[in-house]
């Protein structure tokens, strides 16, 4: 018979484990994204990568015998090269992040705005506070470090509301019930107690405001019997915007004598 064999190997996940080195997941992005972003998936590259003033370091070189360079020329040409390499390295630093993160599937999630989950205020916080450790971890790696510190705040929440019930006494799991229903009830009843106060309140505001109405209604009215006027208020004769000015009848007969001696002086 065949020996029974055990895996006794425990789940790696560090820095060099076979998930990080393993191949990245394709770019998650429609044909049209991948016009707009420039992204030729054949290649596996974009047409305008990360610092692409990169190559300008090393095109000018030339490489010459050793007889025809200097040992300072020879270190500089290869100080630039080492340069060259940091660069590229960042370049691809960045895109494995990229690919890594899904940021491509995020950006255009964001557009569309079809987030299958929305968060909240909280988690949206921790999340921006945490984006600066990404570039030490994996994708995996930084969501699970997002979710033990949510489990985190749940737990000491939680523990919180736990030492409050021991202080008021409270030890088991049906005492804790019976006394939020009996919060609830008090909270319900002190709620309804507020709204009828609050609705007699404005009634009675409502009936001193009926009262002095009709009180002012009287007095007027007895103020415009003793007075012997009436109630409605007479209408004033509004006066035309254009009117003609009224001349008086001396002015009149003055303005008539002159005209009557020009005409004479003309004929």
């Amino acid at each position: 018979c065949r020996p029974v064999l055990h895996d006794h190997t425990h789940e790696d996940k560090g820095p060099l484990s076979p998930e990080v080195t393993s191949r990245l997941p394709p770019l998650d992005a429609s044909p049209e994204e991948a016009r707009q972003l420039g992204y030729m998936p054949h290649r596996d590259d974009y047409e305008r990568e990360y610092d692409m003033s990169a190559e300008e370091l090393v095109s000018s070189l030339q490489l010459n015998n050793k007889s025809e360079d200097t040992e300072i020329e020879t270190a500089l040409k290869l100080a630039q090269v080492d340069m060259y390499i940091r660069r590229l390295r960042e370049r691809y630093r960045r895109k494995r992040a990229v690919r890594d993160y899904q940021l491509v599937a995020k950006f255009f999630a964001n557009h569309r705005k079809d987030l299958k989950k929305p968060l909240t205020k909280e988690q949206r916080e921790l999340r921006d506070n945490m984006r600066v450790f990404s570039q030490f971890l994996t994708a995996g790696e930084h969501e699970r470090l997002i979710n033990s510190i949510e489990r985190e705040r749940e737990l000491r929440l939680r523990l919180s509301e736990l030492l409050r019930y021991r202080s008021l006494g409270l030890t088991t799991q049906d005492e804790i019930i019976h006394y939020e229903q009996h919060v609830a009830y008090q909270r319900q009843q002190q709620l309804r107690q507020n709204k009828a106060a609050k609705l007699n309140r404005k009634s009675v505001v409502n009936k001193h405001r009926l009262y002095q109405f009709t009180f002012n209604l009287g007095q007027q009215w007895l103020c415009n019997i003793n007075t012997g006027t009436s109630i409605k208020k007479r209408k004033k004769r509004r006066r035309p915007k254009f009117h003609r000015r009224k001349v008086h009848v001396a002015s009149r007969r003055r303005i008539r004598e002159q005209q009557q001696l020009s005409q004479q002086q003309l004929g």
